[in-house]
């Protein structure tokens, strides 16, 4: 076999899949010294289609080839939905598993998950930026819940709680492939005291319960968030709550999805509150999205109003105030707009791209003149 240069072979071994690294990684020790860093880049344990052999033969590895003392520093990604993945990384990785940037943790597990090793395991992840903590792992059956979020490191932007729909994670790396599992959402658990996070810029709390007087308190802890999305199901007192939180602590906020919005703010009762959130931005927005769970939700006057007001004529200027900010105006599933106010929209607002039904709305074509 004609040897490779070790540069060539790690770019070669980038444009690989999961299963095609780990054939080529066994073909001789020259590739393999070359392949193994791009193979332990990214340790992904959630498959749906082979998740429990997949991490047996995880654990085989760590626990009698000791790989992860190895290896460990190399661990750029890791996604596991195994309740004993936190306590091998803990167990046979504590000095070399220390640069995780994206960690995802959940558990499936009937019984009490004592998440003892999922804190040890933040606690050693110093340069962590990316954390998303789902199933038994944010779970009421969990006794040390609390103290697992209040363990997330300071150095986290991007912090998911409970199951990811819709989006599918897009803030995380890629997965060569891998499926995600669509776990079913979690039970009621305690109010999410989200620590101090000063570099969070994207938070999505889905199928966990807050209520209204937590907003603050979370908000008060991620003076940077500029992304927000929710599973949401607390009506109208929980979207004007949301909208005062945000106004008075969350400056940078300008995008903002909502999902499952609830029947109690049908017709003129939905489009007040939604205006009155509009108007809480200061920046302006990038991104809406909304998904209701039956036909409750429509723009109306007053959500336009706050989307496009116009300034004072003494400012010399009659443009509105999201022309230049709004990119994405999502309406899936239960939500609607008239196509009066789509043309009004893209008038005023140039990058603009608006979707009904997860399809997008094309621009109207103007006749030349």
């Amino acid at each position: 076999m004609t040897s490779l240069p070790p540069e060539l072979l790690k770019e070669i071994a980038r444009h690989l899949s999961r299963h095609e690294l780990t054939v080529s990684v066994r073909v001789c020790q020259e590739w393999h010294a070359a392949i193994n860093q791009p193979l332990w880049e990214k340790v992904l344990l959630d498959s749906s289609r082979d998740r429990d052999s997949r991490f047996e033969s995880f654990k085989k590895c760590v626990v009698e080839a000791g790989a992860l003392s190895r290896s460990g520093y190399w661990i750029r990604v890791l996604r596991a939905y195994h309740y004993e993945a936190a306590s091998l990384l803990t167990t046979y990785g504590s000095t070399t598993c220390t640069e995780i940037a994206r960690l995802t943790l959940g558990s499936k597990s009937d019984g009490v998950v004592d998440n003892y090793d999922a804190v040890r395991l933040l606690e050693q992840s110093t340069k962590l930026k990316g954390l998303h903590l789902s199933g038994q792992m944010i779970a009421p059956t969990n006794p040390k819940y609390e103290q697992l979020i209040a363990a997330v490191p300071a150095t986290v932007e991007v912090l998911f709680l409970g199951d990811m729909r819709h989006d599918n994670e897009q803030d995380f790396d890629s997965d060569n492939g891998d499926d995600h599992d669509g776990a079913a959402s979690p039970p009621q658990h305690p109010q999410p005291l989200i620590p101090f996070l000063p570099r969070l810029t994207n938070l999505g709390i889905l199928g966990v319960a807050v209520n209204n007087a937590t907003w603050p308190l979370i908000f008060k802890n991620c003076p940077n968030l500029k992304a927000l999305r929710l599973d949401w199901s607390s009506g109208k007192e929980g979207v004007m709550a949301l909208a005062s939180a945000a106004r008075e602590h969350c400056p940078a906020l300008n995008q903002l999805l909502l999902f499952n919005m609830t029947a109690d703010l049908s017709g003129s009762s939905f489009d007040e509150v939604w205006a009155t959130f509009l108007s809480s931005s200061t920046c302006g927005w990038e991104v809406l999205e909304i998904d209701a769970s039956s036909n409750v939700v429509s723009i109306g006057p007053l959500s336009m109003a706050a989307l496009l007001p116009r300034l004072p004529l003494d400012q010399h200027l009659n443009q509105p105030l999201h022309a230049s900010t709004l990119k994405t105006l999502g309406l899936g599933y239960g939500a609607d707009i008239s196509s009066e106010y789509v043309r009004q929209l893209y008038e005023a607002s140039p990058n603009l791209t608006i979707t009904v039904n997860y399809e997008a709305v094309p621009r109207s074509i103007n006749p030349a003149k």
